[in-house]
C-alpha cells in the first residue's frame, strides 16, 4: 500500500531520475551518445557531465507563493493527474473546467516540470483563469507549445481544487 503523503509512492520514477543523475550526472545535449540499445534499455555512458546532483528535495502541499519562489531559482518537478484530454492540448491555458482533473480522490499519474509562471493577457483559456504555470511535458517538441503547456494556477486548496489544478500543488520535488 502507498502512503498518499509520500511522493515516492505516488511517483517513484521522479526519485529514480534524481538517483540516476546523482550517480551519472546530466550531460549537455551534444554530449549524449546517439546510440541506444533497447535491450537492456540503456544509453551509452561517458564520464562527462554538465550537472550532478547530490540529493533531492521534496515539499508536499506547496503554496503558489512557495512554487513561484522556488521556480525563480530552478525548475520544480511535480506530479499531476493527467486525463486523456491533455493529449489534445495545442495552446492556451488549461483549466479544471476543461480537464476535470482535480478531484481529491484522484491519484497523480504523470510527472512534469514547472519552469515558470505568468498572468493571463490575451491567451486562449479553456475556462476561466488569471495566473498560470508554464510546464515542460515529456511528450516531445511536437506536442503542445513545443513540448510545454500552461496550467491554471488559480485557487489551490479550495473545495474545487484541493491540490491545485490537476494536483500540481500536491507534490513538488527538485534535485539538490
Amino acid at each position: 500500500d502507498c502512503d498518499t503523503q509520500n511522493f515516492q509512492c505516488a511517483g517513484g520514477w521522479m526519485y529514480e531520475a534524481y538517483e540516476y543523475t546523482q550517480e551519472h550526472g546530466i550531460m549537455l545535449r551534444g554530449q549524449y551518445s546517439h546510440t541506444y540499445n533497447p535491450h537492456p534499455l540503456k544509453c551509452a555512458q561517458t564520464e562527462e557531465f554538465h550537472f550532478k546532483n547530490t540529493d533531492q528535495g521534496e515539499h508536499d502541499g506547496m503554496t503558489n507563493y512557495e512554487i513561484r519562489e522556488m521556480v525563480t531559482q530552478q525548475p520544480i518537478g511535480a506530479a499531476i493527474y493527467s486525463t486523456g484530454m491533455l493529449q489534445s492540448y495545442r495552446k492556451g491555458i488549461i483549466t479544471e473546467d476543461y480537464l476535470h482533473c482535480s478531484k481529491e480522490n484522484y491519484e497523480v499519474n504523470h510527472g512534469v516540470v514547472i519552469v515558470g509562471f505568468g498572468s493571463h493577457t490575451n491567451e486562449k483559456v479553456k475556462g476561466h483563469c488569471n495566473d498560470y504555470w508554464i510546464i515542460r511535458n515529456s511528450w516531445g517538441g511536437r506536442w503542445g507549445e513545443e513540448g510545454f503547456f500552461k496550467l491554471c494556477a488559480d485557487d489551490p486548496f479550495t473545495d474545487k481544487l484541493p491540490y491545485g489544478t490537476c494536483h500540481i500543488n500536491q507534490y513538488g520535488t527538485w534535485p539538490i
